[in-house]
Formats: structure tokens, sequence, C-alpha cells
């Protein structure tokens, strides 16, 4: 009967630790740890759509225009999230931003030089004006 004693106490003492850490109070999360999903959601949202965009723009003025519009929406987005929010994203979260970055200035580099190489004039059409 006293083994049975000993190893009902040792139990109870064993689980007292769990049973404390269970009933500590958590520290409820902050602001920018709720936020911070949601401002990476809709920043790759948003750079997905504006990286669309810029392939479709049609002129200088276009890409201009994008460029500018998607530098206001991630304005506005992250003026609706606590400060350093950004802060609690993950590196791969940091990285996968970055990608979609590059990407969306790579669209736009691309359009820029599509549009040099359609306002020159061909030389062989210069070679005809001159002929004339």
């Amino acid at each position: 009967m006293s083994i049975n004693k000993s190893f009902s106490k040792v139990c109870l003492l064993a689980s007292v630790p769990v049973l404390l850490a269970a009933c500590e109070q958590k520290t409820p999360p902050t602001a920018a740890e709720t936020d911070a999903p949601r401002l990476y959601a809709e920043q790759v949202r948003l750079l997905e759509s504006y990286t669309a965009k810029m392939r479709a723009a049609l002129d200088s003025a276009d890409i201009e225009l994008v460029f500018n519009q998607l530098n206001s929406r991630i304005d506005s987005i992250n003026h609706t999230v606590a400060p350093d929010t950004d802060l609690q994203l993950s590196e791969a979260q940091n990285d996968t931003l970055l990608q979609k970055m590059n990407a969306f200035l790579e669209a736009k580099n691309n359009r820029l030089k599509g549009l040099g190489r359609r306002d020159t004039i061909p030389e062989e059409v210069t070679d005809v004006m001159r002929e004339e």
C-alpha cells in the first residue's frame, strides 16, 4: 500500500508543472501580430494584380499610372495596420514579397523597353526616306 501512495505522490508532483503551465495566462497577441497575415495576403494580391496590369500597359502614361496606383495602394494598406506590422512577417514571406516586387519591376522595365523599340523608326524606312 505504501508503494501505491508513493506512486500517487510522484505522479501528482510530476503533473504540477503541467497543470501550472496550462493555467498560466497567455499574453494576447499584439495588433501587429494579428494584422501581419492580412498585410501579407493583401500585398501579395496587389503585387500580382498590378504586375498583370503593368504587362498590359499600352504606353508610357499607362505605365506611370499603374506604378503610381500600386504605390498609393500599398501606402493605404500600410496605414491600416499597426506600426511595425511588417516586422512580424517571416523570412519566407519577405522573400515572396521581394520576388513579387521584382516581377512587377521587371514587367515595368520590359514594357518600357518594348515601347522604346516601337517608338524608333527602323533603318529600312529611313533609307527609303533618304532615297526619295
